[in-house]
């Protein structure tokens, strides 16, 4: 949410708030950043989960403490890092218009750009996985496949691997994964594709996005 948080103080219990409530040290960002502008995000770093919950929404509930198993700093603190970045609300503007595609291209590009608080060292050259998921496919009501779609090119641009979780979609996952070893084979093909490539597939007016996956694929093939 562009109010970090979301709303996690007023009984909200989507994605983000439960996130905020299971490592409750998310909370301490919402005394520094009241609103997230358009070409930002965040990273939190460090922030310990404790708690097992169980549920969604009005079906949310505690489900005891939780041992946090993350490797960890030298002070003990864990080495974690959640990227924060908001989604356009798809209820409000055309999530498929050039605009907002390269809103939220520009977003998760923002938000996996390699921190600079952080000596390069640290990386050791290998930038961590992204795992994410329907990202602003709940209360936004985003597209999954797109949403996946411009996190993975944005992902790759900045040189990371996408670990998704689906959320048990099977649907979805199976897609997704024909869609990957479809753009693989092409790529391959093709003597290779670049990010911008296929990015540029997506601004296309001939794109199906009532079957945005199987389009792309049939302007490849």
């Amino acid at each position: 949410n562009e109010y970090i948080g979301g709303g996690v103080l007023f009984g909200a219990c989507a994605q983000e708030e439960i996130r905020f409530l299971i490592a409750p040290e998310c909370l301490a960002t919402l005394l520094f950043v009241p609103l997230v502008g358009s070409n930002e995000a965040l990273w939190i770093e460090g922030a310990e989960r404790y708690n097992q919950h169980r549920g969604f929404g009005a079906s949310f509930e505690w489900a005891g403490p939780y041992h946090d198993e993350y490797l960890r700093e030298c002070d003990g603190q864990p080495l974690a890092t959640i990227a924060a970045f908001d989604a356009c609300k798809a209820f409000e503007e055309d999530q498929y218009s050039d605009a907002m595609i390269l809103r939220d291209l520009n977003k998760v590009h923002v938000a996996l750009t390699p921190s600079l608080l952080r000596p390069p060292e640290l990386w050791e050259d290998v930038q961590p996985p992204l795992a994410t998921g329907q990202w602003g496919c709940g209360a936004f009501q985003g597209d999954p496949a797109l949403k996946a779609v411009q996190q993975w090119l944005a992902a790759s641009e900045c040189g990371r691997e996408v670990h998704y979780f689906t959320f048990g979609d099977q649907r979805l996952a199976e897609q997704l994964d024909q869609f990957v070893g479809g753009i693989l084979r092409a790529s391959s093909r093709n003597g290779g594709m670049t990010v911008g490539q296929l990015a540029t597939l997506l601004l296309r007016d001939t794109i199906d996005v009532n079957n945005l996956l199987r389009s792309i694929q049939d302007h490849l093939d």
